[in-house]
Formats: structure tokens, sequence, C-alpha cells
């Protein structure tokens, strides 16, 4: 009986034994319903992932694609209009050489043309100046003062819409001349402080 005794103490005591370890396997092992979920939602994470990374790429290809062809009609859309501006400058060019600007000698001489000079400005607002050089170093520019800044860079008078600039070479160095003129009149003209 003592050995029986000791033979059922020593099964109940491998049965206590594999209790805990049963017990913590039961806690460690969760139902199949919470596999299949865990499952389910890296299933999920996982082709979220992938159709973002695609839909970014797309995305990236698309802008890129969008942008280049945005950059090439705004080229194009520039260089048609340098071509007009460049084309009709080209011909006010043209037209300027056969006037007496290009042989006038003296200030006086020069003021002549600051009608025709103030009409190539007006009717090509793309030019900043029309400028004259001679072959004795003199130069004439005529500018137009639509900003701020060459009203104030020339200290203009109310109503000014053009400056002239005359600069004679002689032999004491170069002598500066600036004349503000409105319509072809000549509004007030002074030494340049520049």
């Amino acid at each position: 009986m003592a050995g029986m005794r000791q033979a059922q103490s020593g099964e109940a005591d491998r049965k206590s034994a594999r209790m805990p370890v049963i017990n913590r396997l039961k806690q460690v092992l969760f139902p199949l319903h919470i596999h299949i979920a865990t499952l389910f939602i890296g299933l999920i994470l996982a082709v979220g992932l992938v159709l973002g990374w695609f839909n970014y790429h797309k995305n990236a290809e698309v802008i890129l694609s969008a942008s280049e062809q945005l950059f090439d009609q705004i080229n194009q859309e520039i260089m048609t209009h340098f071509r007009q501006v460049s084309a009709h400058t080209g011909s006010d060019i043209d037209l300027l050489v056969l006037t007496p600007i290009v042989r006038a000698g003296t200030l006086p001489e020069r003021l002549k043309a600051l009608p025709l000079l103030a009409t190539v400005l007006r009717d090509e607002p793309s030019l900043s100046a029309v400028q004259v050089g001679y072959d004795n170093g003199d130069y004439f520019v005529v500018r137009p003062l639509y900003s701020r800044f060459m009203r104030q860079r020339f200290q203009a008078p109310e109503g000014a819409v053009f400056v002239a600039d005359s600069i004679t070479a002689d032999t004491a160095g170069v002598g500066y001349h600036v004349i503000i003129f409105q319509k072809g009149a000549i509004l007030c003209s002074e030494p340049a402080r520049y």
C-alpha cells in the first residue's frame, strides 16, 4: 500500500507538475480567432504598404511628366514672345539707322530725335532704353520712367515720361547731361548727378 500511495503520489506530483506547464501554455496560446485576426491585420498592412509605395511612385512619375510638359510649354511661349519682340525691335533699329540721329554731332541735333525715340519706347514696352553710340565716343540714351525707381534715380519732375542722357567725350573727360521730357517737350535740362 505504501508503494501504491507512493506511486499515486508520484503520479499526482507529475500531474501537478504538468498542470502549471499546461496552464502556462493555455495562457500563451491564443484562440484561433485571434490568430486569424492578426493574420488579416498583417495582410492588410502589407497590402496597404505595397499600394502606398506603388501609388507614391506613380504619382511622382505623373507630377514629373506634368512639370516637364509645363516647362516645355512655358519655354515655347517665352521663345515665341522673344522672337516677336526681337523681330519688332530689329525693324525699329533698321528704321532708326536711316534717321539723322545716327549722324547727329551735337546735343541740339540729337534732341530733335526725341519724339521718334519716345515713339519707339512707347510702342515697344519691353525695351528698357534706346541707345546710340558715336565714333567720337559720344553716347545718347533715352529711357522710359515707368518705375518708381527710375523716377527717384533721375529725380524726375511730375509728369516726366522719359529721360535722355547725352554723354559727351571731350579732352576734359566725360560730361553728362540729363534731359527729362514729356511727349517730346523738354521739362528740364541739367548736368547729371551720377
